[in-house]
């Protein structure tokens, strides 16, 4: 918010939105760099984003600014695509541990609906007037939360067997519950439908799409995603 500050005579408070990433001035005692990030990609996204969760505030100096100046892009950025799936793995992780380390989720935050087979878990929690919580879903990625919804349907038992981002889920082939081993690396999709899957999704408040860790984590990590959220960006300013 550029007209903001060029007019501005006071430190003024600034409102955190991810992917938001300014440049600052702190002490020693604010959260470190998670280490999980190496190389390229979100590791100042996610530095910023625990300073927030952290409750420190981000104060604007109205009278100081910084030059970035840009630079061409890596080659090694095209030629080896290894770092794409490397961050999105990083981020969609640091999104669910840096919640859980903070406190900010609850079980009763998130309700599990088994939804029918073939059908996305966006469109399952629409039904019931509630939003797809992917942020949420660890929480139902448990034998107990399956066979709480699927019951003696999951005669063949419920296994650690498999991972997917369609997963936990009830298999119809193998009539059995499936619980999301990886679910790191595998977060949950929330549009994502198997035909011969009964997907237990997980449901609650709504909200705003591009603040949802799956799409944080898909935005991101495209070439030129800075110029689509920058606008998002402006008005959290």
């Amino acid at each position: 918010n550029y007209p903001k500050w060029r007019t501005a005579n006071a430190i003024y408070e600034v409102q955190y939105r991810m992917p938001y990433e300014p440049y600052f001035v702190t002490n020693k005692r604010v959260p470190r760099y998670d280490t999980n990030f190496l190389g390229y990609g979100n590791d100042k996204t996610e530095h910023c984003k625990e300073i927030f969760v952290a409750k420190i505030k981000y104060l604007v100096l109205p009278d100081a600014f910084v030059f970035h100046v840009n630079h061409p892009r890596g080659d090694w950025l095209s030629s080896d695509q290894s770092w794409l799936s490397r961050s999105r793995a990083a981020l969609s992780h640091f999104l669910v541990d840096v919640q859980d380390r903070y406190g900010m989720r609850t079980e009763g935050a998130v309700e599990a609906i088994a939804g029918p087979a073939g059908e996305n878990c966006s469109h399952v929690c629409g039904l019931r007037g509630k939003g797809c919580r992917a942020d949420l879903a660890r929480h139902i990625n448990t034998c107990e939360a399956l066979l709480a919804a699927f019951g003696d349907r999951c005669r063949d038992g419920c296994s650690h067997e498999f991972f997917g981002n369609d997963l936990p889920a009830f298999n119809l082939d193998h009539n059995r519950c499936l619980v999301n081993s990886k679910f790191a690396q595998y977060p949950t999709a929330c549009d994502l439908k198997f035909i011969k899957s009964e997907r237990l999704c997980p449901c609650g408040e709504r909200l705003e799409q591009w603040l949802t860790p799956q799409h944080i984590v898909s935005t991101l990590s495209q070439e030129g995603a800075w110029d689509k959220v920058s606008q998002s960006i402006t008005d959290a300013l």
